[in-house]
């Protein structure tokens, strides 16, 4: 194999925890590939992709027809597969160690790996600097009366992590104080890396019932609901945002979450042309956690999980150190039914995904939002019963 080019991606590289990926559909649907290709063609991929992506290393697949033909959804039927094999493999690329690598998933599957490594170790210097203070202490520290408000705190149960495994947004230099995030308005180009436009925060309006409307007081839910795009606030209101603001804010602080929807409504995608979900559902289903710069990853407080040691060490062995870090620790535990209270929806569909057989060997039930997760579903969108 001398003759063919070298792999498109290190040998190391791998997705493991994901479970998605990007498609640009208006890339894909201008592409000559895309149209010139067949609809067998265009579907079969589609199911390459999502198994190249989750493949080692990521964006690969093997060079061997059974293989291939299962990957793309013809099951055993090898001679149903190889029928099309030309056109279905088209747009792959066969590389020097004998993988099928597929140049658009590769160069997604790179810039996401590169941005999890620098979540990593943002996260490992966390670590280490939370055991130095322990060390330090001789005891863990406690609460200091003096500690602001926003300052994170360990959840007790159903809290999120900041993780993005997806990637970590550009950083925002800090600073917000005393200030809020304007709206960025359709068709404004904010440059990447650069800090979301900011504007001075009003007062709380006269007439305003502080203890009718406890968020008016809080400058930084009033910076978030005002950077919130515009069928986002339609879609919801303060009053069923304010809990799940209070829940976020008090593990990864008022400002970094203020940030975080301004870098949601200057990015996003999705966001832009539908203006996203409502606001409260944007906090509840943990969207923003891709939206939290490193900063607030960092700061995000080291939770020990409340459940059976021996079961986080079963998860460990099956997922890893740094799933059962992100997932399992701040999770809350149920000990009368055996139930894992996952941190909110996207948590859950992950577990739901990555522990699926664990679920059903340890006999480990999974809740969300009060709500059992059906685990014979493939996707929690379907598998919460309602």
């Amino acid at each position: 194999m001398t003759d063919l080019p070298d792999p498109l991606v290190p040998a190391e590289c791998s997705m493991a925890g994901d479970d998605w990926f990007p498609l640009y559909f208006d890339r894909l649907r201008k592409s000559k590939w895309w149209r010139r290709a067949s609809d067998v063609a265009r579907a079969r991929n589609i199911m390459l992709w999502g198994e190249a992506y989750k493949a080692r290393p990521a964006g690969s697949l093997p060079d061997d027809d059974d293989e291939l033909a299962e990957a793309a959804g013809y099951g055993m039927d090898v001679d149903a597969f190889l029928e099309f094999k030309a056109d279905i493999m088209a747009p792959w690329t066969l590389c020097s160690d004998g993988r099928w690598y597929h140049p658009t998933v590769c160069e997604q599957v790179l810039d996401s790996w590169e941005r999890r490594g620098a979540t990593r170790k943002a996260e490992s210097a966390r670590k280490a600097e939370y055991r130095r203070r322990v060390r330090s202490q001789g005891k863990v520290p406690a609460k200091s009366a003096a500690v602001p408000r926003d300052t994170p705190t360990c959840p007790t149960g159903h809290e999120e992590d900041g993780g993005g495994s997806h990637g970590t947004p550009p950083s925002v230099p800090p600073g917000l104080g005393l200030q809020t995030i304007q709206t960025v308005q359709e068709g404004t180009t904010v440059p990447v890396g650069s800090p979301p436009p900011i504007a001075t925060v009003t007062s709380v309006p006269d007439g305003v019932n502080a203890k009718r409307d406890p968020w008016a007081s809080d400058e930084h839910f009033a910076a978030a609901w005002k950077a919130c795009t515009d069928k986002g606030r339609t879609r919801s209101s303060r009053a069923k945002a304010w809990p799940e603001w209070r829940r976020v804010r008090d593990r990864v602080g008022g400002e970094a979450l203020a940030r975080a929807m301004a870098r949601y409504v200057a990015a996003d995608e999705d966001a832009k042309r539908t203006g996203g979900p409502g606001f409260h559902l944007w906090l509840k289903d943990g969207r923003y956690e891709h939206w939290l710069g490193p900063s607030a990853v960092a700061a995000a407080p080291v939770c020990a999980f409340p459940g059976p040691p021996a079961l986080r060490a079963s998860v460990v062995d099956v997922a890893g150190e740094d799933f059962a870090l992100k997932f399992i620790d701040p999770a809350g535990w149920r000990d009368a039914d055996r139930t894992l209270v996952a941190r909110n929806i996207m948590a859950a569909d992950r577990i739901h995904r990555e522990l699926r057989d664990w679920l059903t060997r340890t006999g480990v039930r999974l809740e969300v939002h009060g709500e059992h997760v059906h685990r014979d579903r493939a996707a929690l969108s379907t598998g919460v019963q309602r």
